[in-house]
């Protein structure tokens, strides 16, 4: 017999959809499934269309859900992460292959954008140094280069070169020495900062091998006074038979 009162029929209905969706849960997956395989133009055209007619309702309710779950949200997001880190790291690595170009573009506008914050995050994923302790090691060694003593500049972080030039002192461009037998597997860098020996001139880094006492470069070194004299014996030293570079 119908039901006439339209709760009571409403509530009849939600309680044999309920009941009908538990006994046939996987069949309904299934052609669920099987539909969305079979309409996928369709599907993501509808989607599009329904987004557009619907977006700021749809992020208004996405905002609004999110700050009544963000434990939930940040859980989840860090279970899956884990369950999938091989997964992303596959993809990003293929995207990047496959977008070399516009990755190499993007790099330079959000270098050119913001040179100092990025020339940090560098140093910072490199050597685990901060802008403070990076600050801290130029002017111990008085802003020369370990070996040579020629003074050294960094135009991000410390913004020298411009006064260097203006008061016609010769200069090279700083680079961080460290010990590679700290790397990490597979990289050019120690991400240490236990690894970190000093501060060199791009020439010296390139060229200089504290291992090699008769070359003229380790001679020259040597006589640039008592405290580089000292620096380069204790480097002369090392064991483990690094290169300076």
């Amino acid at each position: 017999m119908p039901i006439k009162c339209p709760e009571k029929r409403k509530e009849y209905h939600k309680e044999y959809n309920k009941k009908y969706y538990i006994k046939n849960k996987e069949n309904i997956k299934e052609q669920a499934k099987k539909w969305q395989q079979e309409n996928k133009e369709h599907r993501k055209e509808y989607e599009k269309k329904y987004y557009i007619k619907n977006k700021e309702n749809i992020k208004e309710n996405n905002k609004k859900w999110y700050q009544e779950n963000k434990e939930h949200k940040s859980e989840y997001s860090k279970k899956w992460y884990q369950e999938n880190i091989e997964r992303i790291r596959e993809n990003n690595k293929k995207w990047c292959q496959e977008n070399k170009e516009h990755l190499k573009e993007y790099n330079k506008k959000r270098y050119e954008a913001n040179p100092e914050p990025t020339a940090l995050r560098e140093i910072k994923i490199r050597y685990d140094l901060t802008k403070d302790d990076y600050i801290k090691m130029f002017e111990d060694q008085e802003g020369e280069c370990l070996c040579c003593g020629v003074h050294l500049y960094n135009e991000t972080i410390l913004n020298n070169k411009k006064e260097l030039e203006e008061k016609g002192i010769p200069h090279r461009i700083l680079n961080v020495d460290h010990d590679h037998s700290y790397n990490l597997p597979g990289k050019k860098y120690s991400g240490n900062k236990e690894s970190v020996r000093g501060m060199l001139c791009d020439y010296c880094n390139m060229n200089y091998d504290p291992l090699n006492i008769e070359s003229d470069w380790y001679i020259f070194c040597e006589k640039k006074g008592k405290k580089r004299k000292e620096i380069v014996t204790q480097m002369r030293k090392m064991k483990d038979g690094s290169n300076f570079n």
